[in-house]
């Protein structure tokens, strides 16, 4: 893959155990990584791929390797949310790019 392709900047975030400000346990949002990627929406002959996964799917999320993520973790691009969905596609298992499928959430 052409590392050029990676244009985009986005941030993951994941929910963590805080307190409020009476002390009751509460789950909160937290950033958890900020790495370039390449977000594409998906469409014609991708899409149907997409579908075997998850018939939701709206974009195709590539990024560098990195350990640690999770199908519970969203993910903030310009202020648009996405959900993962599906598995994680580490190609040719090499530990070089992660392939995410995603759900826009729509507020």
């Amino acid at each position: 893959m052409n590392p050029g392709r990676l244009r985009h900047r986005i941030t993951f975030s994941h929910l963590v155990e805080g307190e409020n400000e009476v002390g009751d346990t509460v789950l909160i949002e937290e950033p958890f990584k900020t790495v370039w990627a390449s977000v594409e929406p998906l469409k014609g002959r991708d899409y149907f791929e997409a579908r075997k996964i998850q018939s939701a799917v709206t974009h195709k999320i590539i990024i560098r390797y990195l350990s640690g993520i999770t199908p519970d973790m969203k993910i903030d691009f310009k202020g648009r949310i996405f959900e993962i969905e599906g598995p994680q596609i580490n190609p040719e298992e090499r530990n070089k790019y992660l392939e995410l499928y995603a759900v826009e959430k729509v507020s």
